[in-house]
């Protein structure tokens, strides 16, 4: 908390007192709730029996930067939540975006994701495709287990990524802000319907 002095209209001196928000402690708390995620991915897809969806699935999760996952954390802490349900749905709400992405750089034929070359121009098409098959309901799984109404919610948001996928695709500039609300906002949205 910072103080700073100023008079008002009557020359009375005045102390007010503001809120200053700390970028090294926003940082340090991304970080923290970053490492958490990177663990639990590590864990889920540990348990993946099969060694080829093992090796699509890492490649899928590298270098994010879970700003998604850190929106979960901040509401559900902020409303006092329960943390293992924040981490649960903060891993769910990563596993979608990450099947997202990589089937988004399918459809755009971008070559590139993250700074490296994309999972389908390394791993094949047909191989990243069938692997996402598999994330995404695992992510629903688990979110139907931490919310209530999480799996009507999911499929909701999910329908929403895929229409503005198909926006994006096929829609004319009019659609702009609806492609927004969908393809992008979707995602965001999670943490704020899941809490």
């Amino acid at each position: 908390m910072k103080s700073f002095h100023h008079e008002n209209k009557r020359g009375e001196k005045k102390v007010k007192h503001e809120k200053v928000l700390d970028f090294k402690r926003v940082i340090e708390y991304w970080k923290s709730k970053k490492e958490v995620v990177d663990k639990s991915l590590e864990e889920f897809v540990s348990k993946t029996g099969e060694p080829l969806s093992k090796e699509i699935a890492y490649y899928v999760f590298s270098d994010g930067k879970r700003f998604r996952s850190l929106i979960t954390f901040l509401i559900i802490e902020g409303l006092k939540g329960n943390q293992e349900m924040a981490r649960d749905l903060a891993l769910a709400v990563e596993i979608l975006h990450s099947a997202s992405l990589a089937l988004d750089d399918i459809i755009d034929e971008d070559l590139e994701r993250r700074g490296k070359p994309s999972a389908w121009t390394m791993l094949g098409t047909k191989r990243v495709i069938l692997v996402t098959h598999y994330l995404i309901p695992s992510a629903l799984q688990i979110i139907s287990k931490g919310a209530s109404d999480g799996l009507e919610i999911s499929v909701k948001l999910w329908k929403d990524t895929s229409l503005g996928a198909i926006y994006e695709e096929y829609g004319t500039e009019l659609d702009y802000y609806s492609l927004v609300d969908y393809k992008t906002g979707s995602l965001f949205k999670y943490p704020l319907y899941l809490q």
